[in-house]
């Protein structure tokens, strides 16, 4: 024949008597539906021959189909395209890919007529280069075509466009070609086209939400697929993991729950640096198969590690269908908004806290002190404000320290202010409470409720002032026995917060009334009820630090008398103020009057 397909040609010689054509397949091509693994595949045969086939009986062999997922059947369903619509079986060997088909019924009786066929097999889960498919065709009368190689999409000559059925492929933006990526049992290579995390908390001991966006070059699916986030470094959690976003339902754990993630921890002992797990694996399963190239966004919560780490390397894997450990791209541009940003420029978030699992180290962001009097032997409130970046959980310790020169018996002792009952002296104590250790010089207050990261607390208690002029001590703060949700201090895996000094108050002024009296002069500041006298110098920054005690001294000491006539008798008027409480059976000496007349007052 002189033409492809579609009507006979003129035979040179074709009118002499026994004259016969040596029977070829001048049309012979198959291709595919699908590139991907894992997914079933539709097969297309397209056959031409310059003799009428149907005449011969002819019985197909189509072998190089090995290494499917397709079982074995000797009922392999077959859809006949052309010339009519019709289907028929097969026998099916799985193990070396050869279908054994009978087309007498089927298959067209002129020749050059195209003859299309269908059949559907299943990709195996590896990638792999296209198959070499060869078809032999044999029939009544020992008629036999040869084993020949079917041609493929990719090695086509262009005159196969314009034969039925050949616009079977689908043009989309894929790699490799349009073309080649439709050759019988092609496979693409699996990979992730997308991976990025990022976290909303990067504070020890609390809850954080990872925030994750996956996508591959294949669909993931569900008979084959099995995802795994591995390298999630201290994250701690108990169970199965809740997922939560848009794509939460798109993924299931090991049990089967949509909308879960099976979660799993692996203790490596040669590591010391915390008693929490140190690697955490989370592994998803498609509830249905994913799209190619769809981008699936989800989280899930876990407890962060209470040490303080660099954002480790997470990983994806992909098992069944394999994908190689592929890293997370970490979010670092993001600037988390912090739940203390208002309150201190310690608690402000920056770029970088985003990156999945960076921890920063556990703390008290906040720890203020400062005090109401710097004046010897006077009552003296101290003002605390303290916040800390992990939680404090009942039971655990705060322990003020080194307030040297406070005066108060051991024991229990009251406290006043907005947070005054978030501590108790001890674990059947009152709240509002603290317990005062005068030989140490320091004050332990246990946290009667759970206080979360974050959480300002203010709270004040009153310490009388030595007698004696002192600089204002560096007291510093320490929290201990402290639980989180993954470690239990009762069994000894106990987060301490390392002994730290307190930013001291050196610049607030505190207020001592009024300059001058009339009745004592103009040398001291009065409060309003002029029944206190606090100094003669003005009011001065740095008097606010804790514990910071002037000497005792007199602020007003004036000495009058009312006859300056020899001999007469003489009243002396002596007027003082300290700035000092003076106690009962103290002395006082009024030297240098000289020779007084008498010996008594």
């Amino acid at each position: 024949p002189t033409s492809f397909a579609g009507h006979a040609a003129d035979v040179e010689n074709g009118k002499c008597p026994l004259m016969v054509v040596h029977p070829v397949l001048h049309v012979k091509y198959i291709n595919q539906s699908s590139q991907f693994p894992c997914t079933a595949n539709t097969i297309q045969v397209v056959l031409a021959s310059n003799v009428p086939l149907r005449l011969c009986a002819p019985l197909l062999t189509i072998s190089g189909l090995g290494g499917t997922m397709t079982n074995q059947s000797n009922a392999f369903a077959v859809s006949v395209l052309q010339p009519a619509l019709s289907s028929i079986e097969g026998n099916w060997s799985g193990s070396d890919g050869t279908l054994h088909l009978d087309v007498s019924a089927v298959i067209t009786d002129a020749s050059c007529s195209v003859f299309t066929m269908t059949f559907e097999l299943k990709n195996q889960r590896t990638p792999r280069g296209a198959a070499n498919v060869s078809l032999e065709v044999n029939g009544k009368y020992s008629f036999n075509i040869q084993n020949s190689v079917l041609t493929s999409p990719s090695s086509r000559h262009e005159w196969y466009t314009s034969l039925d059925g050949m616009g079977r492929e689908l043009l989309v933006p894929l790699s490799p070609s349009a073309i080649t990526w439709t050759d019988p049992l092609f496979v693409k290579v699996p990979k992730f086209t997308k991976l990025e995390m990022g976290q909303t908390n990067p504070w020890p001991g609390t809850e954080n939400t990872i925030y994750v966006t996956i996508a591959s070059n294949v669909p993931m699916t569900v008979e084959c697929s099995t995802i795994a986030i591995l390298h999630l470094e201290g994250a701690c959690a108990k169970s199965k993991r809740q997922l939560s976003g848009m794509s939460n339902e798109s993924f299931k754990d090991l049990a089967g729950n949509v909308g879960f993630g099976s979660w799993s921890s692996l203790e490596e002992p040669g590591w010391t640096h915390s008693l929490e797990p140190d690697v955490a694996t989370l592994t998803l399963v498609p509830s249905a198969d994913t799209l190619p190239y769809a981008q699936y966004i989800f989280s899930f919560n876990f407890t962060n590690p209470v040490d303080s780490q660099n954002s480790p390397g997470v990983h994806a894997i992909s098992y069944g269908i394999p994908i190689a450990a592929a890293p997370f791209e970490k979010d670092l541009d993001t600037t988390l908004i912090s739940p203390c940003n208002d309150l201190s420029i310690a608690c402000k978030w920056s770029k970088g806290d985003a990156a999945p699992l960076h921890i920063v180290e556990p703390m008290f962001l906040m720890k203020e002190i400062s005090q109401s009097s710097p004046y010897p032997a006077f009552d003296n409130t101290l003002s605390v404000t303290l916040l800390a970046n992990i939680p404090m959980s009942q039971g655990a310790l705060i322990t003020l320290s080194n307030l040297a020169g406070g005066v108060k018996p051991t024991g229990s002792t009251d406290l006043l202010g907005t947070n005054r009952d978030t501590f108790q002296a001890g674990v059947d104590a009152a709240t509002s409470t603290g317990y005062w250790d005068a030989d140490a010089h320091k004050l332990t207050l246990r946290v009667a409720e759970q206080v979360g990261a974050g959480v300002l607390l203010t709270f004040t208690f009153v310490l009388e002032n030595p007698s004696c002029n002192q600089s204002s001590p560096a007291v510093c703060v320490r929290a201990s026995r402290i639980s989180t949700d993954c470690l239990d201090c009762s069994q000894g895996q106990c987060v301490t917060l390392s002994r730290a000094a307190m930013d001291r108050d050196f610049v607030k002024i505190l207020n001592y009334g009024i300059k001058g009296h009339p009745n004592f002069g103009q040398t001291a500041y009065f409060d309003a009820s002029a029944a206190v006298t606090f100094a003669q110098v003005p009011p001065r920054q740095g008097d606010a630090a804790p514990l910071l005690v002037y000497g005792p001294a007199f602020v007003v000491s004036n000495i009058t008398q009312n006859n300056p006539y020899p001999s007469g008798s003489n009243t002396i008027v002596v007027t003082f103020i300290t700035n000092v409480p003076i106690k009962a059976n103290s002395e006082i000496t009024v030297a240098g009057l000289g020779d007084r007349g008498g010996t008594n007052f």
